[in-house]
């Protein structure tokens, strides 16, 4: 038997209307969240340090734990220095050009759901995009029951959320990649033509795994055996590639950040269908920060 995952997840939609004219651009995610990064540093850090790395507040400052997301002292879990965001990043434009953004934070990090909403909010009357678009806040809402589609305007006595579990595992299910979907096998990126259902299974495994040892409770779990599990072959499959760049200021240089979009239908495992389904919050492979590895799941 497989131990069944929970974790607290609080998702909100905040919509931002235009307030100064220009347009967003391509995949506004990577914008809104450097953005976002640069105000919640003016306002979290009291050092003025360049950077994280080696500030004696690195395991204390709301920044750094959410963003730069320093590994535990004494955690051995993770071969490197960062670690999985407790938050995941969602922007879209919608028909009638404002900004939709979807936030979700996990486990403990629901302690940032003030600095980061705040944040945001911030950022946008400063302006983002290369236009420098300003925005005001239209609403903020918290969705209830988590995965249900429905949200109401955010309470400023919301209770932190018992800890959420998947619905019973349905026979198929339809999955919608709504952003590049970057998944890496042997070194390197998959394309349509290559990536299998096997791919994103080990993935989710990994991320929600990392994720609660994290942020709420370690799983128990035997996580090869959960991907092993996890090789269902597609039903049916129509994806494609999309490609997409992303400037960093950092680097001063255009990165390419293609992934795979489209749609699947899949018969999972009921082992693996709580990781599937946590993955419409948690996102998948690489650049999840940035927006991208979201995606919609449908029961049949």
């Amino acid at each position: 038997m497989f131990e069944v995952p929970t974790l607290r997840v609080v998702r909100l939609r905040l919509r931002f209307i235009p307030a100064s004219h220009g347009r967003q651009s391509g995949l506004a995610g990577s914008a809104w969240r450097g953005a976002m990064g640069y105000a919640l540093r003016a306002a979290a850090c009291t050092t003025g340090q360049p950077t994280c790395p080696g500030c004696a507040r690195r395991q204390e400052c709301d920044y750094s734990l959410a963003f730069e997301s320093p590994r535990p002292e004494g955690q051995k879990f993770f071969s490197t220095d960062a670690v999985p965001h407790p938050f995941s990043l969602v922007a879209r434009t919608t028909s009638v050009g404002e900004e939709e953004l979807l936030l979700c934070l996990f486990g403990e990090g629901l302690r940032y759901l003030a600095p980061l909403t705040q944040a945001l909010e911030h950022a946008a009357a400063s302006g983002i995009g290369p236009d420098r678009v300003r925005y005001r806040l239209g609403a903020l809402e918290a969705e209830s029951p988590l995965g249900s589609g429905l949200f109401k305007p955010l309470s400023a006595s919301l209770a932190p959320p018992a800890p959420a579990s998947a619905p019973s595992a349905p026979a198929h299910c339809q999955v919608r990649l709504l952003t590049p979907l970057r998944l890496r096998r042997d070194n390197r990126y998959l394309g349509p033509a290559e990536i299998q259902f096997a791919d994103l299974a080990a993935n989710l495994v990994r991320r929600l795994a990392a994720l609660c040892r994290l942020y709420a409770q370690p799983l128990d779990a035997d996580f090869r055996a959960l991907a092993a599990v996890g090789a269902a072959p597609f039903e049916w499959a129509r994806l494609r590639w999309h490609d997409w760049a992303r400037y960093s200021s950092r680097q001063e240089r255009a990165i390419r950040m293609g992934g795979v979009l489209g749609a699947f239908q899949v018969a999972p495992e009921p082992a693996v269908w709580p990781y599937l389904w946590f993955g419409q919050f948690i996102q998948a492979g690489k650049g999840t920060a940035l927006g991208l590895g979201h995606f919609e799941v449908q029961a049949l």
